[in-house]
């Protein structure tokens, strides 16, 4: 009846489409919940012993040996089922440590299903407890409650309470599958991610980095917990294992925050991220995993990009400033995608930053965007990567056009200067790629 007048309201105020996709939202959620749905099954074994009270009519007898060893079996196993579910959590955890991170035993710990489940198990073995032990005073006596100075009396069958004892044990198994099945979700490598990114606030970080700046000062002011610093160290593992799922998981992941966070104000939180990006990079290039390095370079083209979007151009230093950083060595490694990608990235936030930058904080960013890229294309230079040279010196003529739109001639020196330091020993494949853009 209360589920038909909540339906009856909403078609009534919002129409019927609107209510019914209200209705099933708020049901979703509402079983959602693990506590929730702890409490909806209470309440479901308790509505089974009410109807088996008042509407079982059937005589029931039951012998008090009998009870009492069957009850006293019951208690057992659910305590060895107990035992061995908790030790293959321990031992699930412990893998999960070492696998990807210490920190991913928080996770557990904070999980509400883990230590509901635990709570139920346990209310189910200690009331089968009670019940064996009191079945002398159940089957012969009135259960006695003091209220102030008076006594109420109550005779309750015993066959009523055996049946309770039933019900929550069967209660008990059924809730096993659903604890079962959380756990291997909190296993799973990109579930792990997600909770570890809810840590990633902007007042954890900023607390992270003045805890930072005040521990240089003093050392024995403690530092704060980098919130980021538990997904780097599962992209890490997954690097040393060649894992690409689970790296790129956690670097798009990290991003993600990265880009929701970022305040054009703070623009030690971006370098904070970036700093991060960086030490990805560099290792993903020392694993030899390219794959992996042009993911970390994609990743800071979106954060960049983003930052432009939001008139953040210190932001874009730094993500020019990163990439140049992981690109210079992905150069010294003649990784040819992993460079060439690095150079259009770096143009592109350029480009970006260009449409969306007013003049005066533009000059500053395009200048960087240019270093950044000469940079990366004197180090392909070095390491004999011709095509690269060449994307280098037409990315540069690019940065070069965006910066005379915008009147922005110290950029535009310097990506004449950057230029003509790749024509030294390039002359005739920096000729080529000028002519190209013509």
């Amino acid at each position: 009846m209360v589920l038909f007048g909540i339906v009856v309201i909403l078609v009534c105020m919002r129409g019927w489409k609107e209510g019914a996709s209200e209705l099933i939202q708020r049901v979703k959620d509402y079983f959602g919940a693990p506590r929730l749905f702890f409490s909806l099954f209470i309440i479901f074994i308790l509505t089974l012993f009410i109807i088996f009270v008042y509407y079982y009519s059937y005589p029931f007898q039951i012998d008090d040996e009998s009870a009492m060893y069957f009850l006293s079996a019951l208690v057992q196993s659910q305590a060895a089922i107990l035992a061995i579910v908790i030790t293959l959590t321990l031992v699930a955890v412990q893998i999960a440590s070492s696998h990807y991170s210490p920190r991913v035993i928080d996770i557990f710990k904070k999980d509400p299903t883990i230590w509901w489940f635990l709570c139920y198990y346990g209310f189910s073995i200690f009331f089968g407890l009670c019940i064996l032990m009191m079945m002398p005073v159940i089957r012969n006596g009135n259960l006695c409650i003091l209220a102030g100075s008076n006594y109420y009396s109550y005779h309750i069958p015993l066959k009523y309470w055996i049946y309770a004892v039933y019900l929550i044990a069967i209660g008990t198994f059924v809730v096993l599958f659903g604890y079962m099945r959380t756990v291997f979700d909190l296993l799973k490598p990109s579930n792990i991610i997600k909770k570890l990114s809810d840590n990633i606030t902007k007042e954890n970080i900023s607390k992270h980095i003045k805890s930072v700046e005040e521990h240089e000062k003093d050392r024995t002011i403690p530092i704060e917990e980098d919130p980021v610093q538990p997904i780097v160290d599962i992209i890490r593992s997954s690097l040393i294992k060649q894992d690409f799922a689970t790296t790129s998981d956690g670097i798009n992941t990290i991003t993600n925050r990265a880009i929701e966070i970022m305040n054009p104000n703070e623009y030690k939180i971006s370098e904070h991220f970036c700093d991060h990006f960086e030490r990805i990079g560099k290792l993903a290039v020392n694993r030899g995993d390219e794959e992996s390095v042009i993911e970390v370079i994609k990743n800071l083209e979106a954060f960049g990009e983003s930052a432009a979007k939001r008139e953040s151009a210190l932001t874009v230093v730094n993500v020019a400033k990163c990439i140049r950083s992981v690109g210079k060595t992905a150069a010294k490694k003649r990784y040819a995608d992993a460079t060439r990608q690095a150079i259009l990235c770096i143009r592109s936030v350029g480009e970006t930053a260009t449409g969306n930058l007013t003049r005066n904080l533009l000059g500053g960013a395009l200048s960087q965007v240019a270093r950044s890229i000469g940079a990366v294309g004197l180090s392909a230079e070095e390491n004999e990567l011709t095509e690269e040279v060449w994307q280098a010196a037409r990315s540069l003529v690019f940065v070069g056009i965006f910066a005379e739109k915008k009147t922005c001639e110290n950029a535009k020196q310097q990506a004449l200067e950057c230029l003509a330091r790749l024509a030294t020993s390039s002359k005739e494949i920096v000729e080529s790629a000028i002519e190209k853009k013509n």
